[in-house]
């Protein structure tokens, strides 16, 4: 049997939005974009801004940017602290803006921030926190508030991972000053490529707006609706902007999917419990701890291998999975140990123990019964079968 490590879930939805789109004469920003951005945030269901991107990766730079100018951050004399257990792109974000990432340890026993050690890390030049909800899981944000206001830093949230994450009931997104979202093909739900940037501060929203489009004042679906009404007028460019607005392709398909969202989390939710009543057992695992106060984004099913039981390592593990037919992924290389970053970053060493035990297990809307169990009879025969 054949088990993936992720599929999307598109039927004919998908097709009928896609095709409104292609017969409407408007591919790019415009209506369907608007209509997606308000659709997400009565999702989220929480008062604030959102603004639709091209991608997630685009929406932490679009963040940066905004702050600088709202802050004056001179960027070559600003640091932003940064998990080292996340995706390049969220230390890259930091890098593309001209400001110095500045990289923190990790909690084992969650995979998310070590708050404290993040504080430790907290000079003169931080101006910002950037959390990472890594599974949609979500640390401490009280504490995380507590230690951003103690120093005067700003809070962002990568929150690549937890569309449907909250934490004492407030979604992700809008505990910092902003989030970045994604919907890249693996997230909970797609628009191919894609992300959703959100804020509770106007001038910040106006001004990613501004950005996200060359930091043109009025746009080209505004001026092409002036022109049908008969009126015309010139654009203007306020700033030096980028190119990473979303298009109406991609919010098409983000309308067709949010629907479908509870469905998509219930059944993930299903194939977790199954998960964790067939393996938590198992004397070689070990499971990230989910606070009480915290609603998961469930979007990964990530597990630390006891190696010294299994007297294997990881990525023996891996390989065995991968001749029975499973796809596993690792979440994530720690950022210092890319070959980007080089060997000035220092030592992590909770993250380090972390990475050299840690895989993630297909988990997906579309994963049958049936896979799910060849999934847990094959890795229930690890101990036995290396």
């Amino acid at each position: 049997m054949n088990v993936p490590f992720h599929q999307y879930s598109f039927d004919e939805t998908e097709e009928r939005a896609l095709l409104e789109v292609f017969r409407s004469g408007w591919l790019t920003l415009g209506k369907k974009t608007a209509e997606f951005e308000q659709a997400f945030l009565s999702y989220k269901a929480h008062e604030g801004f959102a603004i639709g991107v091209g991608t997630c990766s685009f929406g932490l730079q679009l963040i940066l940017h905004a702050l600088q100018k709202k802050y004056g951050w001179i960027p070559s004399e600003t640091e932003i602290i940064v998990p080292v257990n996340t995706f390049f792109a969220t230390a890259s974000a930091v890098i593309h803006r001209g400001m110095q990432p500045v990289f923190c340890d990790i909690d084992p026993t969650n995979l998310l921030i070590d708050i404290a050690d993040a504080e430790k890390r907290i000079t003169s030049r931080t101006k910002a926190l950037i959390v990472v909800h890594v599974t949609g899981n979500m640390p401490d944000m009280n504490r995380l508030i507590d230690l951003c206001n103690k120093y005067n830093i700003v809070l962002i949230e990568d929150c690549a991972h937890a569309i449907e994450s909250k934490y004492d009931s407030i979604p992700a997104g809008f505990w910092g000053m902003a989030g970045s979202f994604s919907f890249y093909p693996n997230k909970n739900i797609t628009t191919g490529e894609g992300g959703m940037v959100t804020t509770q501060d106007e001038e910040l929203a106006h001004y990613i707006r501004l950005l996200r489009n060359h930091g043109i004042d009025y746009s080209t679906y505004d001026r092409s609706r002036l022109h049908q009404q008969g009126g015309f007028r010139q654009y203007d460019i306020i700033d030096f902007g980028h190119k990473y607005a979303m298009t109406d392709l991609q919010a098409s398909l983000g309308l067709a999917q949010l629907p479908k969202i509870n469905a998509f989390y219930e059944r993930r939710k299903e194939i977790i419990t199954r998960y964790d009543e067939a393996l938590f057992p198992l004397d070689f695992i070990e499971r990230p701890i989910i606070l009480t106060a915290c609603q998961s984004g469930h979007h990964l099913y990530i597990i630390q291998l006891n190696i010294e039981k299994l007297n294997r390592s990881r990525d023996q593990v891996i390989q065995y999975l991968n001749a029975k037919g499973i796809q596993c992924s690792v979440h994530y290389k720690p950022l210092h140990l890319l070959t980007v970053f080089g060997k000035q970053w220092g030592q992590f060493p909770q993250a380090e123990q972390v990475y050299e035990r840690t895989l993630s297990l297909p988990l997906f809307p579309k994963l049958t019964d049936e896979q799910v169990e060849w999934v847990i009879n094959k890795f229930s025969e690890l101990n036995s079968s290396l």
